[in-house]
């Protein structure tokens, strides 16, 4: 996958995310976390840069406004849990783990809802999540009209982003069924080898930039060294659909 300006000899092993401006806006990604009866299984990898403050994974959700703003919110809250909120309109259905989770730790994160048979589920390294509010999938879940849907920050009004995520990030993918856990540990850092209804993938290994310090993307990547970090970057739109 190339940004916006083209292709390039500079390749990511990962992103580090500083966790200030960053965000990556992932227009048409919420046409596979909406609609009538949908299902979707969303995989995040990561190393956990800080904790202890609001840092939002994946967000199509605007703070304000209704049913004008609405579908998901996917973040680490500053108790180190995992909450997800699905917009019903002006209200929420609210999901948040028991167990939370630390800086310095890599996290594999698998989302899996669906509306069709009201199932929720997070699972973190392999181990299914306890939560301690549990909400009811809605059905159909609306899509959002207003947002730009962003990973690694939340678009808030349309403005953002908030909140941003700071980490080293390595993937997310969007499958639009709920994937087995046999399917989930053939998962590996930087790379998916589950193609099967793959509707959005960024893998940091597949990113390119034009040269180590232009464009808009900063990395880190196996040809030159130091410290470098994402900002405001192009966007990138779904693999179909």
């Amino acid at each position: 996958m190339i940004n916006a300006a083209g292709h390039t000899a500079y390749k990511f092993k990962y992103l580090e995310s500083d966790g200030v401006i960053d965000n990556i806006k992932v227009t048409g990604s919420d046409s596979f976390t909406s609609g009538t009866d949908v299902e979707f299984t969303m995989v995040i990898a990561l190393s956990l840069n800080s904790d202890s403050s609001d840092q939002v994974i994946y967000s199509s959700w605007a703070s304000a406004g209704g049913a004008n703003n609405r579908n998901i919110l996917f973040r680490f809250m500053s108790s180190n849990k995992l909450q997800l909120l699905i917009r019903t309109g002006a209200t929420s259905e609210v999901w948040e783990t028991t167990n939370t989770f630390t800086a310095g730790s890599d996290y594999l994160i698998v989302l899996r809802v669906s509306a069709l048979s009201d199932t929720f589920e997070i699972d973190v390294n392999g181990v299914s999540q306890t939560f301690s509010t549990a909400g009811t999938v809605p059905n159909p879940i609306q899509a959002q009209t207003l947002v730009v849907p962003m990973i690694l920050a939340s678009p808030n009004l349309g403005g953002g982003p908030t909140t941003p995520l700071h980490c080293d990030f390595y993937y997310w993918t969007i499958h639009s069924r709920l994937l087995t856990n046999g399917e989930v540990s053939g998962l590996l850092l930087g790379e998916n080898n589950v193609d099967d209804d793959l509707e959005y993938s960024i893998p940091a290994a597949g990113l390119f930039i034009n040269s180590y310090t232009g464009g808009n993307i900063y990395k880190h990547n196996d040809r030159a060294s130091g410290l470098s970090f994402l900002t405001i970057n192009h966007q990138l739109n779904a693999l179909k659909g």
